[in-house]
């Protein structure tokens, strides 16, 4: 099926009903798609995109994406997966519909494609779009079918299915560092509890043989030796009192055995500073325009992390649309009209390991509502200006 759309001349009037929103095909000449419920990826259509003057729209760096509302009214489809260029100098190129397209039969409330490029996108006329019955076999249960978050649910199966093989090997790991920590600090307070048995006993035996010369010489003298005699006693039962209540500690072994250590970091949950550690792209200052800020309004930034371009130039062309993840950041105002940027490191290490963030080429949108940021590899930072725009230094 081949369809075509001009840029500024195709249009239609107005649906009068919004509530029940229905767009009137008869009597047009709107491209049209037939296809039979269940059908799967074979059915194509191929798109030839021009401007009102004949000239061919260049689908450069485009990815195409199909907007749909199922003949139920409540199921969506958002596909940005399955549109290829074939030519993006005379502006063609194909769509390979998903199953989920075909998943229930009538007509499509609403289906069109929309062209992206840098943050900027235009989008076609809808065209007639119908599914027919089949009433032999049946398929697959109509639902939303949104390829960014199908991406996404593919990596958080991929993450949980290995995240419990790394988490046993790291704690049987770390069971047996701690137990051979332990075992050396069990043999050394053993030895230090022999030693102070013996040291201690000794101690004690010669402040005995004090006691009892103290005694000789009362009997010897005493006049002279009673207060002496008074304030050995008192030393002596002192350190007794001593002895036994350390010896009673000794022997009630009142240690934290391993079994407990291990149940007190179990129960508690440690942010680590490797978790809160933070980089700020070597101070990287972008600068925006403060003429378009109302007199009491900030500028208000989003960032997301892509995969396969999001617009920068590649030496190699990269059709569909890269993976897009929402960063963690924080913005500071430099000034009256510079930000810096300061990411989470753990969350840029993990799902773009090759991004280097010493290294950061800055590529500014031709609106200005965007900048991004690449450092010569695959994974690329986008940076939106929600209220205002990104200007030059």
């Amino acid at each position: 099926m081949q369809l075509t759309y001009i840029i500024d001349e195709d249009r239609r009037d107005l649906v009068n009903d919004i509530q029940n929103f229905k767009i009137d095909f008869k009597e047009s000449n709107y491209n049209w798609i037939q296809a039979r419920q269940y059908e799967n990826s074979m059915r194509q259509a191929f798109v030839n995109v021009k401007y009102e003057d004949g000239t061919a729209f260049n689908l450069t760096g485009c990815n195409i994406v199909f907007e749909g509302r199922l003949p139920d009214k409540t199921s969506r489809i958002y596909d940005n997966r399955d549109g290829v260029i074939l030519d993006p100098l005379t502006g063609q190129f194909r769509f390979d519909f998903p199953k989920q397209a075909f998943a229930i039969a009538g007509s499509y409330e609403q289906a069109f494609f929309r062209i992206m490029r840098d943050g900027d996108n235009v989008a076609t006329l809808e065209f007639d779009m119908t599914v027919l019955a089949d009433k032999v076999i049946s398929g697959i249960v109509p639902a939303d079918y949104i390829t960014p978050f199908e991406d996404l649910y593919t990596q958080l199966e991929s993450i949980v299915e290995n995240a419990g093989a790394d988490l046993q090997a790291a704690l049987d790991n770390w069971n047996k560092k701690f137990q051979a920590a332990f075992d050396t600090v069990t043999s050394q307070m053993n030895t230090l509890t022999d030693n102070f048995k013996t040291n201690s006993q000794a101690l004690l035996d010669e402040w005995k043989q004090k006691f009892s010369d103290a005694v000789k010489a009362w009997s010897d003298n005493y006049t002279t030796l009673t207060a002496a005699k008074n304030t050995l006693t008192e030393q002596y039962n002192t350190l007794q009192a001593s002895f036994n209540s350390l010896q009673e500690q000794i022997e009630a072994k009142n240690l934290v055995t391993t079994d407990n250590f291990k149940d007190q970091l179990a129960s508690n949950n440690v942010v680590t500073t490797k978790d809160l550690a933070t980089t700020n792209l070597n101070g990287l200052q972008l600068p925006f325009s403060v003429a378009r800020l109302a007199g009491n309004d900030l500028p208000r930034f989003a960032a997301y992390g892509y995969y396969g371009g999001a617009g920068i130039p590649q030496k190699e062309l990269v059709y569909g649309v890269p993976d897009i993840v929402s960063l963690k950041f924080t913005a500071d105002i430099k000034g009256n009209n510079t930000v810096v940027m300061t990411f989470s490191l753990p969350q840029l290490a993990t799902l773009f390991p090759d991004f280097d963030v010493t290294k950061v080429t800055v590529h500014p949108s031709v609106t200005g509502k965007w900048v991004y940021l690449s450092s010569g590899g695959a994974a690329t930072i986008g940076v939106q200006c929600l209220n205002t725009i990104f200007t030059e230094n």
